[in-house]
């Protein structure tokens, strides 16, 4: 049998011994990291409306504290990075449930729009540093594709609650509602710390099966390039609608509360719905496709943003949002691991991710003075139809690189 030439992709053998990060318990141990991390970015729709509601910030200083939010995650990622492989998991997660709870604490005492900038940011910082525990677990498991696709369903069936419970937490407590809950959850899910393993094992099978000989960095690979560029433009158009969409919501006539529970309904029903169909149909389709079937949704989930003007049509793109947005991430995540399964690729994926969804309300904020909600909704269809071509360069790319592999629908 001829070795695999230099950086070479195989698949994973059929039968593998059963990992840490297969286990039930490994399970809700990633679900709570992931839990922490998106927090940050589920609860804003409902913080950008209270900040302007009961703080009386203007829509554009609401939409910069949300990338501010998002930025710290980017940045913490960033760091995480280069060393998240090597550190302490519970060591990273402890430090993250503490800044989270303390921070979310502080910004129920803060009325001013620089402080809370600053506040948020932090908030950003350490749900990265709880998240990060997460892809490096998913990504050593023998099937990223359906570890990722359970914890999404589990972590959207808690977004969608948090989200319809939102606004009845503004009503009652207002802000601070909102961000105790946040620190309460945070330290509710931190026993798991201690199910965490300290530090990774010996190298994985696909370490083994894709690489000959150990290898201390990533190489460049132009299909993760392109796949991260997939996940950056995809999230600076889902977080510009998605810091936007409540007052989308109210611009169009709806009431609060039931802008709140269609953006609940829509994560609980169609978000938990994309992620199992992505975790049953797992590789049967490829992972290519799922990508151009759930970004041809997120075209079409803005178009009608733009043009729609009730009720039915913003509750059909909330949920087409919810729906195309945790479908294809499963497979996105899961090429990222096939090629690094120490998890670093799936760490720059988040990098993207958050870059993106703090890029996202600001570019948002600035076109909101120019063309409204419309230019919003505008924004995030163009950077969908990026998100399109760059998944149709990979095929290309793939098809020319591993054209046995794509024959067997690994891609």
């Amino acid at each position: 049998m001829s070795s695999p030439g230099r950086g070479e992709i195989h698949s994973a053998p059929a039968a593998t011994a059963v990992r840490h990060s297969d286990t039930v318990r490994a399970l809700l141990t990633m679900a709570a990291y992931s839990l922490i991390g998106n927090t940050v970015l589920v609860v804003q729709p409902m913080v950008v409306g209270g900040l302007v509601d009961l703080l009386n910030f203007s829509e554009r200083q609401a939409g910069f504290v949300a990338a501010a939010e998002l930025l710290g995650f980017s940045l913490a990622s960033l760091a995480l990075l280069t060393f998240v492989h090597k550190v302490n998991r519970r060591v990273l997660a402890l430090v993250g449930v503490a800044i989270v709870v303390g921070v979310d604490i502080i910004a129920c005492l803060i009325k001013t729009f620089p402080p809370m900038l600053l506040v948020r940011f932090m908030a950003g910082a350490g749900s990265a540093i709880a998240y990060s525990v997460f892809p490096t677990l998913a990504a050593a498991s023998s099937r990223p594709e359906r570890v990722f696709g359970i914890v999404n369903a589990s972590s959207i069936a808690y977004a969608g609650v948090f989200v319809w419970l939102a606004p009845k937490l503004l009503q009652l407590w207002h802000l601070p509602g909102i961000f105790l809950t946040m620190a309460a959850l945070a330290l509710l899910v931190s026993p798991t710390i201690g199910w965490t393993p300290a530090y990774s094992g010996g190298p994985s099978l696909q370490d083994a099966e894709r690489a000959p000989g150990p290898r201390t960095r990533m190489q460049f690979n132009p299909n993760i390039a392109m796949l991260l560029g997939v996940i950056l433009f995809l999230y600076i158009g889902h977080g510009g609608i998605w810091a936007y969409q409540e007052r989308i919501g109210v611009a169009a006539g709806l009431a609060k509360n039931q802008v709140g529970s269609l953006l609940g309904s829509s994560m609980l029903i169609w978000g938990v719905a994309g992620s199992l169909l992505a975790t049953w149909l797992c590789l049967s389709i490829g992972r290519i496709w799922p990508q151009i079937i759930s970004l041809g949704a997120s075209i079409l989930a803005a178009l009608l943003l733009v043009l729609g003007a009730n009720a039915l049509t913003y509750g059909v793109a909330c949920a087409l949002i919810a729906f195309s947005w945790f479908y294809g991430l499963p497979y996105q995540t899961g090429l990222l691991a096939l090629f690094d399964p120490k998890g670093r690729a799936n760490i720059a994926g988040v990098l993207m991710s958050t870059t993106g969804s703090a890029l996202g309300p600001a570019l948002a904020a600035i076109l909101l003075g120019y063309g409204g909600h419309v230019a919003v909704g505008a924004m995030a269809g163009i950077c969908y139809v990026i998100c399109l071509i760059l998944v149709l360069l990979s095929i290309r790319q793939l098809a020319r690189t591993y054209p046995d592999a794509m024959r067997r629908r690994n891609y």
